[in-house]
């Protein structure tokens, strides 16, 4: 009886302590990070946001020059959304959405000269990081990142430094010194590169991977001013001088990434790279010409300045390799965050948390929208892009009188079959305009005020489905 009992004993320790050894085992031969594997929320959250980076001009994303290394890295051992819509195509905007998880006409943050404060009742991310507990701090680039702007809601400390180089060199000293002298907290922690927004800058060694000789009629630096005068005058650029503007713009994203690959090379050294959530983003492309005779992207409605790269890195929690194609938007970064920390936002978002995507689920949304002032809307399926200009508005530039962008009532585009936009199917294919145009109208309805959308837009009712029209959403499988 007694050796019975003993052998029962002995049966029930092992079925406790095999599968602690295994672990054991594994974490010995595999190097495995045991706090990844028992991972809760993020200790460590890290932001890196690029101005004016388009996501067709990055390597991971399929261009065929090398820009980005360090990125592809992060890629590779994070997961990659191919189809990310920003919700404005500039700064302020765009960024005040990716914080706050709403759209522009929902936070109000227009533009950088008019309507260019966030407002003090919308809660951003920072802040809901803050009252968890996390040590929130920011360093731009970007002037317009600053404490007059609203954007900087919930962060301990902006430092906003021009110079890129000095702008890592204080951020390599601070996750140092974090780390030193608070081990035992957690921070939230965002940095904001300028490049490749112009002036498209010549800096040696990362030009000449891009240019080797160039005799046309622009020098190695181009200004705002100088893009601008081309749209204006409606310039006519050879090819030699539009692939000089190309290069100079490529030029700049490498050496951004040299930056970024120091930053992830200082969390390797401090051993917290794998307990980092990082983010990279960008807030919104660049036209580069082709639309308009634009090279900028203030006024643009289109696929080169509102399709954004998006990559998410966190070993244990968000798969390595992985890419996924379904639309999302920046406004769906904060609700993932607030998922990963287990944290309930206090008012409704307009984003979602991508993190069924990764599960093998889907979303609840199949489209992205952006918005031009609240009077352009561009709407973004997998395979379509349907603009609608309801008052025949033409984007111009605050900055500049005149130089008004072209823009018609309503353009259509196959995304998957002509991805520059140049050929608008709207009336060859009527029926798909009026489906995307309605899911517009269901977006506003869901967004804006009743009475604000009527009364700007003059619309009093949706359009009507006929039997045509049931049948393509069918089709498209957005009916039963």
């Amino acid at each position: 009886m007694k050796l019975m009992s003993d052998s029962f004993k002995y049966k029930k320790l092992l079925k406790i302590f095999f599968p602690l050894f295994l672990l054991f085992l594994l974490f010995i031969f595999q190097g495995c990070n045991l706090p990844t594997i028992f991972s809760g929320p993020p200790k460590y959250i890290l932001f890196i946001s690029v101005d004016t980076l388009r996501a067709n001009h990055l390597s991971c994303y399929g261009y065929n020059k090398e820009t980005s290394p360090t990125i592809d890295k992060i890629a590779k051992e994070g997961t990659l959304f191919e189809n990310v819509v920003c919700q404005r195509g500039i700064t302020l905007p765009s960024l005040a959405s990716v914080m706050t998880s709403k759209y522009i006409n929902q936070h109000r943050l227009r533009d950088h000269i008019y309507d260019n404060t966030l407002k003090d009742d919308k809660t951003t991310l920072a802040e809901y990081l803050s009252r968890d507990g996390y040590s929130t701090r920011a360093f731009s680039a970007s002037l317009l990142v600053n404490p007059l702007t609203g954007i900087h809601q919930g962060f301990k400390d902006v430092t906003v430094e021009i110079d890129e180089r000095k702008l890592t060199n204080m951020a390599l000293n601070w996750l140092k010194n974090f780390t030193s002298n608070k081990p035992n907290e957690k921070f939230f922690l965002w940095l904001h590169y300028m490049d490749p927004h112009e002036p498209y800058t010549a800096r040696k060694p990362y030009i000449d991977k891009f240019e080797t000789s160039y005799k046309g009629s622009y020098g190695n630096e181009i200004s705002f001013d100088v893009t601008e005068k081309m749209f204006l005058e409606k310039r006519n650029l050879s090819k030699e001088d539009l692939d000089h503007i190309i290069a100079l713009y490529d030029s700049q994203i490498p050496r951004v990434d040299d930056f970024i690959r120091e930053i992830v090379e200082e969390l390797k050294r401090l051993g917290i790279y794998d307990k980092t959530l990082l983010v990279f983003f960008a807030d919104h492309g660049e036209e580069l010409y082709e639309h308009n005779f634009y090279i900028e992207h203030h006024r643009s409605v289109y696929e080169s300045v509102l399709r954004i790269p998006l990559v998410m890195r966190y070993p244990g929690k968000i798969p390595a390799n992985k890419r996924v194609k379904n639309v999302v938007e920046s406004i769906d970064i904060t609700p993932t965050v607030l998922e990963f920390c287990k944290i309930y936002p206090s008012e409704k978002l307009s984003g979602v948390s991508l993190k069924p995507l990764w599960e093998g689920k889907k979303l609840k949304k199949d489209f992205g929208v952006s918005e031009w002032w609240n009077l352009i809307f561009t709407l973004r399926t997998q395979d379509w892009v349907y603009i609608w200009n309801p008052t025949g508005f033409w984007p111009t530039d605050s900055r500049y009188s005149g130089g008004e962008y072209p823009v018609a009532k309503e353009e259509l585009y196959n995304i998957k079959l002509d991805p520059k936009q140049k050929n608008n199917l709207v009336r060859k294919n009527r029926e798909v305009a009026d489906i995307l145009k309605i899911k517009v109208m269901n977006w506003m309805t869901s967004t804006l005020d009743k009475k604000q959308w009527v009364k700007e837009f003059k619309i009093e009712q949706k359009p009507k489905l006929n039997k045509k029209m049931e049948e393509a959403l069918r089709s498209l499988g957005y009916i039963k």
